[in-house]
């Protein structure tokens, strides 16, 4: 469940996202930082985290990468109405394309061996393929 932050700070964080959005030529992307709640959920058993009191996270794209934007950026905001100061992290999802990347990749080097009762056991290959070792280079 959300955070039930005030009226007045959901509007101020709202438009001072949005201004740095424009800044910056970014957007949201609301599926990427949908499937990052599932993940959560899922693992941690919360996704509480992405809208706590004090931090909001977003995921999105930014079309100016440079010394406006790395792969994430922490904005501070506060309030002009009540004072309350919100952190907005937000995430690249280009950051979150690369991190699955990896995982995949890393997930490949995992292969499933039956046991003598024919259960799968999950056992690590003993080298990277060339295919392989030039997939995280290309990630890189």
């Amino acid at each position: 469940m959300a955070y039930a932050r005030q009226s007045c700070c959901s509007q101020s964080i709202g438009s001072h996202f949005e201004e740095w959005c424009a800044a910056v030529g970014a957007h949201e992307h609301l599926w990427m930082r949908n499937n990052l709640k599932m993940v959560l959920n899922g693992t941690l058993g919360s996704s509480r985290m992405l809208d706590a009191e004090d931090m909001i996270v977003q995921v999105g794209w930014v079309a100016i990468p440079g010394e406006l934007f790395t792969w994430s950026q922490r904005l501070q905001h506060g309030c002009p109405a009540c004072g309350r100061t919100t952190d907005l992290i937000f995430l690249s999802s280009n950051a979150m394309f690369y991190l699955l990347r990896l995982l995949q990749t890393a997930a490949a080097l995992f292969v499933a061996v039956p046991d003598d009762s024919g259960r799968p056991l999950v056992r690590c290959r003993s080298e990277a393929s060339d295919d392989l070792i030039h997939q995280v280079h290309f990630a890189m």
